[in-house]
């Protein structure tokens, strides 16, 4: 990373002496060439302090290897377990107010749009039990919480 000049002066008893001294300091991440040292030189410096140039710069890690063929896809995640889901009880005309209560949110909806939904979604999801009026008070509920959110609004 530096560039060294030798100089040579002449001491006041008329004797010769050389001396070194920096003339050009490279940017640290300079990568110039030896251009006047010979192979075994460089050798030599690379043995005096290769491992102390290691230490201040690091080593290059190798490229790890690339793959052969395509990547394997990951394994298929486990099935789920359905979750269970509990509806309160209730009577058929709390499950038929809260379809009512869809009147409010949409003013295009009337008491004939909400009865055509109501017969609708029970015969979905009740079938002939819904037309027979035998429903639990835990499918009326079902119907009470499930059933709004079904009305398809058009």
């Amino acid at each position: 990373q530096i560039n060294v000049k030798q100089e040579n002066y002449v001491k006041e008893n008329g004797e010769s002496k050389e001396s070194y001294k920096v003339n050009w300091v490279n940017p640290w991440d300079y990568e110039g060439k030896l251009e006047s040292a010979s192979p075994e030189a460089i050798a030599k410096i690379g043995s005096l302090y290769g491992s102390q140039l290691r230490a201040v710069c690091g080593v290059k890690k190798a490229e790890p290897e690339k793959p052969a063929g395509r990547p394997s896809s990951p394994p298929p995640p486990p099935p789920s377990k359905p979750k269970k889901v509990t509806f309160p009880d209730a009577t058929k005309s709390e499950a038929w107010t809260a379809f009512y209560r869809l009147i409010e949110s949409n003013p295009k909806f009337d008491e004939s749009f909400i009865a055509d939904e109501w017969e609708r979604i029970g015969l979905i999801l009740f079938d002939k039990a819904f037309t027979a009026d035998t429903l639990t008070p835990r499918e009326w509920g079902r119907m009470m919480v499930e059933g709004p959110g079904l009305v398809i609004p058009f």
